[in-house]
């Protein structure tokens, strides 16, 4: 959640796996960034890299 007096800073986001879970899809993981970010990603079987399938979500 932002406030509003707040100053926004952005950085590039490291992403640590939290949980991973095998799905008919491929594999979901469940990331974070160490300034709090999570975002769900998909690894489909395959693939060499997951891709993001949501919005970064800031806590």
């Amino acid at each position: 959640m932002i406030q509003i007096n707040q100053p926004l800073t952005q950085h590039e986001h490291g992403w640590h796996v939290e949980s991973r879970h095998g799905t008919t899809m491929g594999t979901v993981l469940y990331v974070r960034c160490s300034c709090g970010a999570r975002r769900v990603d998909l690894q489909g079987p395959g693939e060499p890299a997951p891709s993001g399938i949501s919005a970064t979500i800031e806590s």
